[in-house]
């Protein structure tokens, strides 16, 4: 798995870096991390992760107005909502906007890696020909 780390907190983008490969191991490779949405952008079309983990309240261009820019330029990878707004209108505005799953941080300990996998499952399966939902 490719992931794509987006937040503007350095702290939370290396212990999420540290989460991953803890609870993904061999599975997993970060290829990016970025603290603006503007950024990533330019990157991710040539470091071409599977998955983007994108905060939505962010400085600048917001995580939600980011998520159909990264959707029209990578629309094969899995956009994950990771964010501290908890609320059902978050929920549904990133999902919405074309994030493919929503994750609240304060959950990211029980949710994050079921819902990592599930997507990726999914990946392999459309790609080999199997059933996917």
């Amino acid at each position: 798995m490719r992931i794509f780390l987006i937040d503007d907190s350095l702290a939370f983008l290396k212990v999420a870096a540290r989460f991953l490969r803890e609870g993904l191991r061999d599975e997993v490779m970060i290829v990016g991390q970025e603290t603006d949405c503007e950024t990533a952008l330019a990157q991710v079309a040539e470091l071409r992760p599977n998955i983007i983990l994108l905060d939505l309240n962010m400085p600048g261009l917001n995580g939600l107005d980011a998520i159909p820019l990264l959707r029209a330029r990578l629309p094969q990878a899995h956009i994950i909502a990771l964010t501290l707004l908890e609320a059902n209108a978050y929920r549904a505005a990133a999902l919405d906007a074309g994030a493919d799953a929503f994750v609240s941080k304060s959950n990211m300990g029980n949710g994050l890696l079921p819902v990592i996998r599930q997507l990726m499952s999914l990946r392999w399966e459309a790609a080999t020909g199997g059933w996917a939902c």
